[in-house]
């Protein structure tokens, strides 16, 4: 299982989401962003997604953390 995690620092609901995964012991990959970065701006346009946590599972994106949760 790879897992991709695009967050900001600052955000709890990404914060949550890097703790559950930790907590899981389950490894993934973290691209952890300022608001406004171009990097974070393409992901939320490819990924059609507009708030972080950005969590994708094995090429497809779950969601954010309230999904990765269930």
């Amino acid at each position: 299982m790879q897992i991709t995690l695009y967050t900001r620092a600052t955000c709890p609901f990404c914060v949550r989401a890097k703790a559950l995964l930790d907590q899981l012991g389950k490894p993934y990959t973290l691209h952890e962003h300022q608001e406004g970065d171009a990097e974070l701006t393409a992901a939320k346009a490819e990924w059609n997604h507009h708030t972080v946590p950005i969590v994708i599972i094995d090429g497809k994106l779950i969601g954010g953390c309230t999904e990765l949760e269930n």
